[in-house]
């Protein structure tokens, strides 16, 4: 379970993303697209039902935006990018 989390985002003329990052353990690159996909966790002990980042991908797609999921360098933990297009 992370203890610090944080969120930032970025304005540009072309793009706003959405950065969150935590502490925790991070999630594993073999894991990374396989998350994304409906009923499908991270982890066993995890709790949930999988849907969440399967709904996020869905919406992001019907926006032309993009999910973009790592590690985070100064935290340690998992990092999730947003990226979504501004409409001109």
């Amino acid at each position: 379970m992370p203890k610090k989390v944080t969120i930032t985002i970025e304005d540009s003329a072309e793009q706003v993303l959405i950065v969150v990052s935590d502490d925790g353990a991070g999630i594993e690159e073999s894991q990374r697209e396989q998350i994304i996909k409906p009923f499908v966790r991270g982890k066993a002990e995890h709790k949930g039902y999988g849907i969440g980042l399967a709904i996020v991908q869905r919406i992001l797609h019907w926006h032309n935006g993009t999910l973009t999921i790592g590690n985070d360098d100064e935290l340690g933990g998992a990092k999730f990018s947003i990226s979504l297009p501004k409409q001109g």
